[in-house]
């Protein structure tokens, strides 16, 4: 890893220079840009950005190698979407890991949503994280924090022209510090620029909390030990199933009978996709990926009551812009991969649904705190359970052919616990399955308006056509429109900024705000900001006059939404010199 370092005194003047936020973090205001160098404009003096760390890591090698050795390169790259740089990382011979341009960790709050996002070229998908570290995370033996990595998406789709990406994530209850990434695991070439973070006021919720359990598997423990628990609360779940050992001879033990997926189906549980093998999707050929995805989805609605399979569970949380591409083209409406968050409607993503994970170490108090989170802000919780075993079970490390707790499992009276803490929390009538859930997402984010019934006249006989009658209405029940599909609108608004530029301008001078925010809807809704350095932000409007009365840098900071809850940002920074 190569590490560039600003000197102190050399942070501070660039940070007083331009108003950079690189000091002053803890204390940003909502919507305040929380990075320092978020253009990656300024230098450390060796040529490289200041505030920036350029970052690889792959497994250590093996004797002999057991994969190729990953090769990166970093550039301060002279092509930017706007000024003068961007960061490009390009990958060769890659074997494992991944490769990013990594900006310094800034201060969080827990239970606090922020707002990240970055323009950037690639050949390749991509994906962004973030890191983020809690309060009383310990330190490991070189003295620093053990944080977390949480991934947000990993099917950003390659891009020759500079396109913006952005994404939100609400911080764990604790979170004192984090920084979000942008990286690439595979030969290829990633550019980013522009990179913002911001903290901003909590996303729309639905009209009502959801709770959707969803279980990956099928197993044999689920029936034993967790479905007469579900039935006894009433609660309905989505199974996500692979199929080869329900087709294989002979049929493989550890997982459900179709007699009980049949059963399940029938009391009104969701049966989803898993694929037919359970591998890592983004290393199989398309071939295969193919056939993964379809002959999965086949098996599983030829089992009596299954019906139409809408939803998928990724093997592993493993997909990529390729995988989301072809789950779309088996007929699949969702993928649900293991990325941490909660659902809301301004960033809810149909192939990347957001989960909390179950593991052994899951306390009850945590459970119950994502309860309460969702309840308070109308989510939408998606929790990922695998096998659920006797609480007399052993770790699994040296246990062979007997229930053991692995690192997902669950036992049952953890699982009692939980389903009791649901009710308790007066969600009960909240639990929906994934399929049930999307319906009311959709439902609320593209409401489809129904015309009444015209009334019709009754002239009466021998009266006029154009005559007074009674009011009639026609005896049939209108016939409603089937469930609307989840929208595929997912372009963002465009914005273009024709004044102020990202130039230099002249004390003295007036300028006029000339912005043009479109969208392909033609329904659009945005606000423009201008501040001076770290001052105080300004609203302005479409014709708004700025007097450029003192020297400095500023910021123009345009956000766009659109009625599918889209969003798009644009920051144009312009400087203001002496004549």
């Amino acid at each position: 890893m190569r590490r560039f370092t600003p000197s102190v005194m050399a942070s501070l003047a660039l940070a007083l220079c331009l108003g950079g936020p690189g000091l002053s973090s803890a204390s940003a205001a909502v919507g305040d840009q929380m990075l320092a160098n978020p253009g990656l404009e300024i230098d450390t003096g060796d040529g490289a950005p200041a505030w920036w760390t350029a970052s690889a890591w792959t497994s250590p090698p093996t004797t002999p190698p057991t994969m190729p050795e990953t090769k990166s390169t970093f550039t301060w790259s002279p092509d930017a979407h706007s000024g003068k740089h961007s960061a490009l990382v390009e990958v060769t011979n890659y074997g494992d890991g991944d490769s990013k341009w990594v900006p310094d960790a800034v201060p969080v709050k827990g239970n606090t949503y922020y707002t990240f996002s970055d323009w950037y070229k690639s050949n390749r998908s991509s994906a962004v994280s973030v890191y983020y570290e809690l309060k009383d995370d310990p330190k490991g033996a070189d003295g620093n924090v053990i944080g977390h990595w949480a991934n947000l998406f990993s099917g950003i789709a390659p891009a020759s022209e500079w396109t913006h990406y952005t994404t939100g994530f609400t911080m764990p209850a604790g979170a004192v510090q984090a920084r979000f990434v942008h990286f690439i695991a595979g030969n290829g070439w990633l550019q980013t620029d522009d990179y913002s973070l911001t903290e901003q006021t909590d996303p729309p919720g639905f009209n009502k909390p959801m709770v959707s359990l969803t279980f990956d598997d099928g197993s044999q423990g689920f029936w034993n030990n967790a479905h007469e628990p579900l039935k006894a609360k009433g609660f309905k779940t989505t199974q996500y199933l692979p199929t080869k050992g329900l087709t294989s001879n002979p049929l493989d033990p550890f997982l459900m009978t179709k007699d009980e997926i049949s059963t399940l189906a029938a009391e009104g549980n969701e049966i989803g996709g898993h694929s037919v093998s359970h591998p890592l999707l983004t290393t199989v050929s398309d071939a295969d990926l193919t056939k993964e995805l379809v002959a999965s989805k086949q098996v599983l609605e030829a089992i009596p009551g299954v019906g139409t399979v809408r939803n998928f569970a990724y093997p592993f949380g493993d997909y990529d812009a390729r995988v989301i591409a072809a789950e779309q083209a088996a007929g699949y409406r969702s993928g649900r991969s293991v990325e941490e968050g909660y659902n809301s409607k301004l960033d809810l993503e149909l192939y990347d649904i957001r989960v909390q994970n179950m593991t052994p170490k899951t306390t009850l108090a945590q459970y119950e705190s994502w309860l309460d989170y969702a309840k308070a802000h109308n989510y939408w919780l998606v929790i990922v359970y695998h096998e659920v075993v006797p609480d007399s079970a052993p770790p699994c490390p040296g246990v062979a052919d007997a229930p053991c707790v692995g690192d997902y499992d669950t036992t049952v009276s953890q699982f009692k616990a939980q389903l009791d803490a649901i009710s308790s929390a007066g969600l009960a009538s909240d639990v929906v399955t994934v399929q049930q859930a999307l319906d009311t997402a959709d439902a609320e984010m593209h409401p489809v308006t129904v015309t009444p019934p015209v009334a019709t006249t009754d002239p009466g006989p021998g009266a006029p056509a154009t005559g007074s009658g009674s009011v009639v209405t026609p005896p049939s029940t209108p016939v409603l429109p089937a469930p609307p599909v989840a929208s595929a609108d997912k372009t963002a608004p465009k914005i273009v900024a024709s004044s102020p530029r990202a130039r230099k301008y002249t004390r003295g001078q007036t300028l006029k705000v000339k912005l043009s925010v479109t969208d392909a809807s033609g329904s659009v809704a945005w606000k423009a900001t201008v501040r001076r350095g770290g001052g105080k932000a300004r609203t302005v409007k479409q014709g708004t006059k700025l007097h450029l009365t003192r020297t400095g840098s500023y910021l123009l900071r345009v956000t766009a939404k659109d009625h599918a809850g889209n969003v798009a940002t644009k920051t144009v920074r312009f400087r203001v010199v002496r004549k």
